[in-house]
């Protein structure tokens, strides 16, 4: 497993502070509403073995999956992903939170 290096960890860490921050004026918006965002981490190699395709060269270390909301049946997507807000963290994106069973273009699909 590799461990997180103390500046990324930290602005991890920010980062998923900043987007609580952000999405708690929307956590009540009709059907949606929301107690909690549960941070849900996978181990690639499970993932990639369960998978009806596997995966190519999957990571030896914990990813993550995604941040959810506790009450939700569905995915919102009434907040459109917007990729050029993250180009400054798309090499960290990449490599902690990669998309293991879809191909899309920039590996965007799971975000």
């Amino acid at each position: 497993m590799k461990p997180a290096a103390p500046g990324r960890a930290l602005l991890c860490a920010l980062g998923l502070a900043f987007c609580l921050s952000c999405a708690h004026g929307l956590r009540s918006s009709g059907s949606h509403e929301w107690k909690k965002l549960i941070m849900v981490h996978h181990w690639p190699a499970t993932v990639c073995k369960r998978a009806e395709d596997g995966c190519r060269d999957p990571p030896d270390y914990w990813t993550i999956h995604g941040l959810w909301a506790d009450k939700a049946d569905s995915c919102n997507r009434s907040w459109p992903f917007k990729l050029d807000e993250i180009k400054d963290l798309m090499q960290d994106m990449k490599m902690y939170w990669p998309d293991l069973l879809h191909s899309s273009p920039n590996s965007t699909f799971l975000w």
